[in-house]
């Protein structure tokens, strides 16, 4: 209370996330919060008025499937402007404070995100990309303008840049998968590298990757499948793979390679996995129940969830992906670990690692090098001595990408 000086609590919905932002009129707040009680549950964006001398919160955002990448209210805070993604794209709405989407900002295989807006005269800025065209900044000058671009981002990248185009296929009666497809330069194929994202809640959009266009470059096609688990969709496709990893997610990545190859988009013997952390995992544990992948190539990937019970930092991987404690049952996390089923694997192998990795520790990588090693598989691991959990200094991800080109050219 500004007059009093004195302060009391207000009992939101949920679990608040944050990212609190008053209304121009200072009439409403708005914040993002997760549902009470909901694991893997999308936040949503909830306003936050008083009525007479209650104060009610109300989510504006519940009837929309999406992740929501961030929020800014309108200029005279009768609304929000919400970036949103949703599938492979990424979107901006205007959604009013009773629900009402008051506008639609999109273009089909792009991703706008960062709204902020102008409260003195409405001009929206945004950045804008796509899988050929590197992060803008662009301005809409009015409701209902196009957007014009205020700087470009590393423009000299845009050369030659591949553009990816999204696939779907059924997994299910009721389910359908979405993946992003870089095609390989005309006549130049070398493969298809099947790029799985970590997470596993996360997703892959129509957004800028250096590291694809290094691969499109060199010859490969790209495939990244958002396969049942991946955020970017509604609650219930987040939480398909809870007590299933290695399951139902193996299933998505399977038949849409499967899918590739009807489509003549790939071919059985020039087709390799990649993953980072879970993705990394996810690609084992495919080439393991499938001999789908000729050659592997996977960093800070998880091969025993047991024995990552007793990492350094107990992630929230447990809590929210196996719905029993192992020493109660242990099936889910053996079934779920490449190491139960390593005996299966044929296709050679090359392992990067953080040494300062604080998520995965390096020891689980070493294991499966070991491991490889003295069942005669080809394999060979790479430990970068300052790098975390994914490499970041330029030097450690140029030799990454080299090296990950190397080993398949060689496979």
């Amino acid at each position: 209370d500004k007059d009093t000086g004195l302060s009391s609590p207000i009992d939101l919905p949920g679990s608040p996330v944050g990212y609190l932002s008053f209304s121009p009129n200072n009439l409403y707040l708005a914040f993002q919060s997760r549902p009470e009680g909901h694991l893997l549950h999308h936040p949503q964006l909830w306003v936050l008025r008083k009525d007479g001398g209650a104060v009610n919160a109300t989510s504006i955002t519940r009837k929309i499937d999406g992740w929501i990448t961030g929020h800014d209210w309108n200029e005279n805070g009768s609304g929000l402007y919400v970036g949103m993604v949703q599938g492979t794209e990424g979107c901006i709405l205007e959604i009013g404070i009773d629900e009402e989407i008051l506008g639609t900002i999109s273009q089909s295989e792009r991703y706008m995100s960062g709204p902020h807006c102008d409260r003195r005269n409405g001009r929206l800025l945004h950045l804008e990309q796509s899988s050929d065209t590197p992060q803008r900044l662009c301005i809409r000058m009015r409701r209902g303008d196009e957007s014009s671009t205020l700087c470009d981002f590393n423009e000299e990248l845009v050369l030659d840049a591949a553009k990816a185009n999204t696939r779907t296929w059924p997994v299910t009666q009721d389910t359908t998968i979405e993946g992003v497809y870089y095609p390989a330069p005309v006549n130049e194929s070398k493969g298809t590298i099947v790029w799985l994202h970590g997470g596993p809640a996360e997703q892959i959009t129509h957004t800028f990757s250096p590291y694809f266009q290094v691969f499109a470059k060199a010859g490969f096609s790209v495939f990244c499948p958002n396969y049942r688990g991946s955020s970017g969709r509604d609650d219930s496709f987040l939480r398909a793979n809870v007590g299933r990893l290695g399951d139902v997610d193996v299933h998505d990545v399977v038949t849409g390679v499967e899918h590739l190859f009807e489509e003549g988009l790939a071919t059985p013997s020039r087709t390799f996995g990649v993953g980072w952390s879970y993705g990394g995992s996810l690609a084992l544990l495919t080439a393991l129940k499938k001999e789908i992948f000729q050659a592997l190539c996977v960093g800070a990937p998880v091969v025993d969830w047991v024995s990552f019970f007793g990492s350094r930092r107990l992630p929230s991987l447990y809590r929210d992906y196996f719905p029993t404690p192992l020493w109660e049952d242990r099936r889910l996390y053996d079934n779920a670990s490449p190491l139960t089923h390593i005996a299966n694997l044929k296709a050679s192998t090359l392992v990067f690692h953080g040494n300062q990795d604080p998520v995965v520790d390096v020891s689980q990588s070493r294991l499966l090098y070991r491991v490889l090693k003295a069942r005669g598989v080809k394999t060979d691991l790479m430990v970068y001595p300052h790098e975390g959990h994914v490499p970041k200094a330029p030097d450690a991800v140029a030799d990454m990408l080299q090296r990950i080109i190397d080993w398949l050219e060689e496979a």
